[in-house]
Formats: structure tokens, sequence, C-alpha cells
């Protein structure tokens, strides 16, 4: 069975449907057939093959696998081949939605961000990005607990709409289902642990670039993509300015400061 859904912020055609629209919750189906594209994926179930639990690049195609399902890409051509031993459930559920969400935001040229992300009553996002152990997943706890849902707290998925406003992927924590399927990014910051809520002074662009870059994720490397995604972000930090932002677990200081304080308007 074949049909065209929206993934993230990509036109998907579907080839073997019928394996991942009852699996991913959330997706968009659109009318077929359909003149505009962003990947083709062929997903198939298939007894378990001897598949190395790494990348092996052949030919332009980059190879991955893990227990339950293996991964072909073929950038060039926004094809991805999916090969099914069962259904993805639990932790390979998530793991399976992480790598083709990646593999789609990375091929259309748009931004994974290691970082956490909330949404907001004024219909917006706040992104805090940072390295592992900063204190992503804590401050997306503080403000989850005061009333504000979570988008993801690990890596997301951010992109440049035609007006170039900058916009996240409001799937929660991958294909859960929202109202609106994307926000505006109105808060982005670099996190770091302190004494006080407080904003620092930016980090020079390069710095930021750097530390945005360097956030652990397997995906752009896994699959070739580390130019698009330096690409992507080269575009952000020459656009926006990325303020610092200094946070303890005072969750009546940091809100605040989050509320009361303007951000740059700069993107």
């Amino acid at each position: 069975m074949e049909e065209r859904v929206i993934i993230g912020n990509s036109n998907v055609r579907i080839l073997g449907a019928e394996l991942l629209v009852g699996t991913l919750a959330g997706l968009t189906r659109l009318p077929s057939p359909g003149n505009h594209e962003d990947a083709v994926i062929e997903a198939e179930m298939r007894p378990a093959r001897d598949w190395p639990l790494d990348v092996a690049e052949h030919d332009g195609v980059h190879c991955f696998g893990r227990p339950v399902y293996a991964v072909e890409v073929e950038p060039c051509a926004r094809r991805v081949r999916l090969l099914l031993t069962m259904l993805p459930e639990g932790d390979d559920l998530y793991w399976f939605q992480r790598d083709l969400f990646g593999v789609l935001a990375c091929m259309g040229g748009d931004l994974m961000l290691h970082g956490s992300s909330v949404a907001t009553p004024d219909g917006g996002a706040w992104v805090f990005c940072g390295a592992s152990g900063v204190g992503k997943s804590t401050i997306c706890r503080m403000l989850v607990a005061q009333g504000l849902p979570a988008i993801n707290d690990e890596v997301n998925w951010l992109f440049h709409d035609a007006d170039g406003t900058l916009r996240i992927v409001n799937q929660p924590f991958w294909f859960g289902r929202a109202e609106t399927p994307s926000l505006p990014v109105t808060r982005l910051h670099i996190l770091r642990q302190g004494a006080k809520c407080a904003f620092q002074p930016p980090l020079p662009k390069s710095e930021s670039f750097a530390r945005l870059l360097a956030g652990h994720l397997s995906i752009d490397t896994q699959y070739g993509f580390l130019k698009e995604r330096a690409d992507a972000l080269r575009r952000l930090v020459e656009g926006r300015t990325i303020e610092v932002l200094e946070f303890n677990l005072d969750t009546k200081a940091l809100l605040d400061l989050l509320w009361t304080n303007t951000p740059p308007n700069d993107s």
C-alpha cells in the first residue's frame, strides 16, 4: 500500500505504508498523487538478517542496523529503505522514530538540535541546548511541572519557513498528536548551570556554532549528513543571537526570568 504523509516538516511517499501508518501516530495523510515529495520511504517486513550495529557506506548508500530494524539511506536520491523484523515498540519504537526523524530532517536541510523544548501558552516554543549533563532534561521537567507541555528533551527538529521564521516540529516526543504541527521558536538558549537564574552575554557566533554542532547526534555522522547539519546551523547562528541561560533549581526565578525578559528578535 502506498500513501503520502507529512512526517515532521517533510512530505513523504511511503511504500509499504501499512507497516508505518499504524505504527507512527500523528501522521498527516495527504491526497495522492502529489507533485512534490521530500523523500520516499520503502518499508518491508522480513526475517532477521546479519546486520552490523554500526554504519557501513557502499556506493553512496548508508546502512545502519538495530536488533529489530535496519535502515538504508540514499541521501542524493532522497530515499530511505526500512527493513523491519517486527513492528517496533517500547524503546525500539523510540529509537526507530528518532532515526527516521533525524534522517528526514537532515535530508531536507533542516536542523536537528540536541536540546529540550516546551510549548508555551502564547503559541510559541522555548528550546534549550547544551552538552550532555548541562541540565536540558532538568529544565524541561521544571517547566513541565508548571504546566508547559514538553515537545522533546533530547533532539528537536527545527526549520525556517517560507517567511524565514524559525519553527520547531510540534510532535511531542516524536509523533505525538498536537493541535499545531509546528510552533515558532520564541526562545533559543545555550544552557549553563549556575548559582542564579540570569542571562549571560551572548557567545561569539563561532563559539555558538561550535557548541551547538558538538551536541551528540549520532544521526548526522551515521548517515553522512554532517555537512547538511552544519549548513543549516550556520544559517541559524548567522541570523539569530543565541543567549547563554544560567539557571539553578529555583523554578519561580526561572519562570520570572523567561516570561519578563524579551528575547532577541533578530531571526
